[in-house]
Parts: C-alpha cells; structure tokens; sequence
C-alpha cells in the first residue's frame, strides 16, 4: 500500500486492519507489549477545541517522545513509545491512529498492560484513551490549526472522545 509522507511520518488514507493478535503470556515474555489507538481526532473535546490533523507534528514524538501514563510528562510515568503513526478517518472525522510499545519490565507499564488486557478479555465496552501532549503553534478561536505533540498519555478520560487505546493482545 503506497502512502503520503508528512513530516517524516507513514500517513495511510486507511488503518492496515489485519492485526497479527498474539496470546497475552506470550507478548509478556518479550518485554513489550504492543497496543494501538486513536490519539487524536477532528471532533470537539470536552473543552470544546478541535485540532486540526494535518497541522500535528509529530516528528519530535516519532524520534523522541514517550507514552506516559496520564499527564504531565515526568521520568517516572514513562511506560512505553511509539512505532507508527498514521492518519485516517474515524466517525467520518481526520483523526490520527498510533501504534507502539508499553514497557512490561517497568512495574506501572505492566500494570497499565494487565488492566488493558483484562478490560479486553471481559468482553466490556469500554477502554483506556490516548491523550496528546505538546505546544499549541497556531489558534483561530477554538480551533488548534497548528501543534506539536512531545508525549501521549493513556488515560481513562480522554479530553477527546473519540481517544481510544487497546492492547494487541
């Protein structure tokens, strides 16, 4: 499948669905769990902004930047980093899909990893959002047109309703 490339980054016009689902205690014993989720998306969050998808950088996050759990970003809620990054559209809105890695030697990235785990296995409804973190450039009003993200938190409460997260599991 061809691609546009932004800022460095893959942007897909659709999300690669065919996920490669392993066994939980199998993805344990390599250190790393995998997991995917919407970060963001052109819907209005419960502060009433949209953020404009085309105008994310995200290359300092692709380099650089960290999964967290919840804000703010410090050394010690680092659980995990990102892989992949793509645009599509979900709810008939642009939103951005980001793949990666929760850290399962670190204590709270397993216990983020389980939780996730056994939300998924129960069969519930709900499940952990993603939560970009970073720089407002450009605002008009309520719109961000212009940002930079530097982290991603998983949260239970999204700012963003649209926010998702699960693991590959």
């Amino acid at each position: 499948m061809a691609g546009l490339v932004t800022n460095g980054l893959s942007i897909w016009s659709e999300w690669d669905i065919d996920v490669d689902l392993q066994k939980a205690e199998e993805v344990e014993k390599t250190g790393r769990g995998p997991i995917r989720g919407i970060a963001s998306s052109e819907s209005v969050d419960a502060d009433g902004e949209v953020v404009v998808q085309d105008g994310i950088d995200w290359s300092w996050f692709k380099s650089h930047g960290f999964l967290t759990l919840e804000h703010p970003l410090h050394a010690m809620n680092v659980i995990g980093e990102p892989h992949e990054i793509k645009q599509i559209m979900h709810n008939g809105v642009p939103a951005t899909e980001v793949r990666g890695e929760l850290y399962l030697e670190d204590p709270v990235g397993m216990s983020v990893w389980k939780k996730a785990v056994a939300i998924r296995k129960s069969g519930g409804s709900r499940r952990f959002g993603m939560s970009i973190e970073g720089k407002v450039v450009e605002r008009d009003g309520n719109v961000i047109k212009r940002s930079e993200v530097r982290s991603l938190a998983i949260s239970p409460q999204p700012r963003n309703q649209d926010a998702w997260m699960e693991p590959l599991a």
